[in-house]
């Protein structure tokens, strides 16, 4: 398989991480008040489980020769593939920096991990909203590969 002509690998923000478990602390302490022990160690783990999925979630995003790659770890088990064939076009756009994660939105999905810019791939079917902290690369890498 060839090289991909644009490669990219976003984290989520570590203020991110930090806002839940900051958000968090209430919920082992209510519940040690109530259920004592047993009740602080489902608190703790309630509160570990989604800090542990942010610290290992990240958005691959991929050019290959066929199309291009998407792949949210750990939510999806393979890329997602968008074929060249199927895209109208492509444009640098500004999404809300408030949503991170994978969304579903009348437009199409929206795959975002971290800062405020991406890309908005047009299709016949649903648009799908890609987070990039390139994303002119990205524009630019798709014409390319489209025009080819």
């Amino acid at each position: 398989m060839p090289a991909p002509t644009f490669d990219e690998t976003q984290r989520f923000e570590s203020w991110l991480s930090a806002l839940v478990i900051i958000s968090s602390i209430p919920v082992p302490l209510l519940l040690w008040s109530v259920m004592g022990l047993r009740g602080a160690v489902i608190g703790i783990v309630t509160v570990l489980l989604p800090v542990a999925v942010l610290a290992f979630a990240r958005l691959e995003t991929e050019l290959r020769d066929d199309g291009v790659y998407i792949r949210f770890v750990p939510f999806h088990f393979q890329p997602r593939r968008i074929p060249f064939a199927e895209i109208e076009s492509v444009d640098r756009v500004r999404l809300s920096s408030l949503n991170r994660g994978i969304h579903w939105t009348r437009e199409g999905w929206k795959y975002t991990a971290a800062g405020s810019t991406g890309v908005r791939i047009r299709r016949e079917k649903r648009d799908v909203f890609v987070g990039s902290k390139r994303p002119d690369d990205l524009v630019v890498a798709i014409r390319a590969a489209m025009g080819s």
